[in-house]
Protein backbone atom coordinates (compact mmCIF):
# COMPACT_ATOMS: atom_id res chain seq x y z
CA UNK A 1 0.00 0.00 0.00
CA UNK A 2 1.12 3.63 -0.55
CA UNK A 3 2.31 5.94 2.84
CA UNK A 4 1.28 9.30 2.38
CA UNK A 5 3.06 10.12 5.82
CA UNK A 6 -0.08 12.25 6.90
CA UNK A 7 -3.76 12.30 6.47
CA UNK A 8 -3.96 15.76 5.20
CA UNK A 9 -1.01 14.64 2.57
CA UNK A 10 -3.53 11.70 1.54
CA UNK A 11 -6.19 13.87 0.65
CA UNK A 12 -5.25 17.17 -0.27
CA UNK A 13 -1.30 17.12 -0.93
CA UNK A 14 -1.68 17.38 -4.96
CA UNK A 15 -4.58 19.31 -4.56
CA UNK A 16 -8.17 18.78 -3.29
CA UNK A 17 -9.32 15.39 -3.33
CA UNK A 18 -5.94 14.52 -5.17
CA UNK A 19 -3.15 12.34 -2.64
CA UNK A 20 0.31 14.23 -2.50
CA UNK A 21 3.73 12.23 -2.48
CA UNK A 22 3.76 9.04 -1.14
CA UNK A 23 6.50 5.97 -0.91
CA UNK A 24 5.29 2.27 -0.98
CA UNK A 25 5.12 0.30 1.83
CA UNK A 26 3.96 -2.79 3.90
CA UNK A 27 1.15 -3.33 6.13
CA UNK A 28 0.09 -6.93 7.92
CA UNK A 29 -2.35 -7.90 10.46
CA UNK A 30 -3.01 -10.90 12.14
CA UNK A 31 -6.26 -10.89 13.67
CA UNK A 32 -7.60 -14.28 16.26
CA UNK A 33 -11.00 -14.27 17.63
CA UNK A 34 -11.20 -16.51 20.62
CA UNK A 35 -13.62 -17.27 23.19
CA UNK A 36 -17.58 -16.63 22.44
CA UNK A 37 -18.79 -14.18 25.72
CA UNK A 38 -22.28 -13.61 24.22
CA UNK A 39 -24.51 -13.21 21.47
CA UNK A 40 -27.35 -11.37 20.19
CA UNK A 41 -29.74 -10.16 17.13
CA UNK A 42 -30.38 -6.55 16.26
CA UNK A 43 -33.64 -6.23 13.74
CA UNK A 44 -35.15 -2.93 12.16
CA UNK A 45 -37.49 -3.61 9.58
CA UNK A 46 -38.08 -0.13 8.83
CA UNK A 47 -34.66 -0.19 7.19
CA UNK A 48 -35.09 -3.27 6.68
CA UNK A 49 -31.89 -4.60 8.35
CA UNK A 50 -30.54 -7.44 10.76
CA UNK A 51 -27.73 -8.46 12.40
CA UNK A 52 -26.61 -11.03 14.18
CA UNK A 53 -23.68 -11.19 16.15
CA UNK A 54 -21.36 -12.87 18.98
CA UNK A 55 -19.02 -10.91 21.21
CA UNK A 56 -15.79 -12.52 21.70
CA UNK A 57 -12.02 -11.68 22.76
CA UNK A 58 -9.61 -11.30 20.15
CA UNK A 59 -5.89 -10.47 19.47
CA UNK A 60 -4.72 -8.32 16.78
CA UNK A 61 -0.91 -8.07 15.91
CA UNK A 62 0.35 -5.82 13.24
CA UNK A 63 3.33 -4.81 11.55
CA UNK A 64 4.36 -2.20 9.02
CA UNK A 65 7.17 -0.90 6.70
CA UNK A 66 7.79 1.65 4.98
CA UNK A 67 10.92 2.73 3.49
CA UNK A 68 13.93 2.94 6.64
CA UNK A 69 10.94 2.93 9.14
CA UNK A 70 9.09 0.08 10.57
CA UNK A 71 6.68 -0.43 13.47
CA UNK A 72 5.09 -3.75 15.44
CA UNK A 73 2.95 -4.29 18.12
CA UNK A 74 4.11 -5.50 21.63
CA UNK A 75 2.00 -8.85 21.74
CA UNK A 76 2.16 -9.06 25.10
CA UNK A 77 0.38 -5.58 25.68
CA UNK A 78 -2.73 -6.01 24.61
CA UNK A 79 -6.45 -5.84 26.59
CA UNK A 80 -9.57 -6.20 24.33
CA UNK A 81 -12.41 -4.66 26.06
CA UNK A 82 -14.95 -6.12 23.09
CA UNK A 83 -14.64 -8.23 19.93
CA UNK A 84 -17.86 -8.72 17.44
CA UNK A 85 -18.13 -11.13 14.76
CA UNK A 86 -21.40 -10.37 12.81
CA UNK A 87 -23.37 -11.70 9.96
CA UNK A 88 -25.79 -8.41 8.73
CA UNK A 89 -28.81 -9.17 5.92
CA UNK A 90 -30.62 -5.96 4.49
CA UNK A 91 -32.14 -4.80 1.32
CA UNK A 92 -33.85 -8.10 -0.64
CA UNK A 93 -31.62 -10.38 1.39
CA UNK A 94 -33.67 -8.85 4.85
CA UNK A 95 -36.99 -10.54 3.29
CA UNK A 96 -35.75 -13.67 1.77
CA UNK A 97 -37.61 -17.47 3.67
CA UNK A 98 -33.80 -18.03 4.27
CA UNK A 99 -33.63 -15.39 7.10
CA UNK A 100 -36.12 -16.83 9.55
CA UNK A 101 -34.26 -20.74 8.94
CA UNK A 102 -31.26 -18.85 9.57
CA UNK A 103 -32.72 -17.37 12.73
CA UNK A 104 -33.99 -20.27 13.60
CA UNK A 105 -30.74 -22.21 13.49
CA UNK A 106 -28.76 -19.55 15.59
CA UNK A 107 -31.70 -19.39 18.75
Amino acid sequence: MRDYGTLANALFGGGVGVPGASVPSTVSWDLRWHGVTGSGTTVNSTLPFRLSYKTTSAHLDWSMASGDRSFRTNSAGQTTVVAFIGDERNGVFFNSSADDDKDAEDD
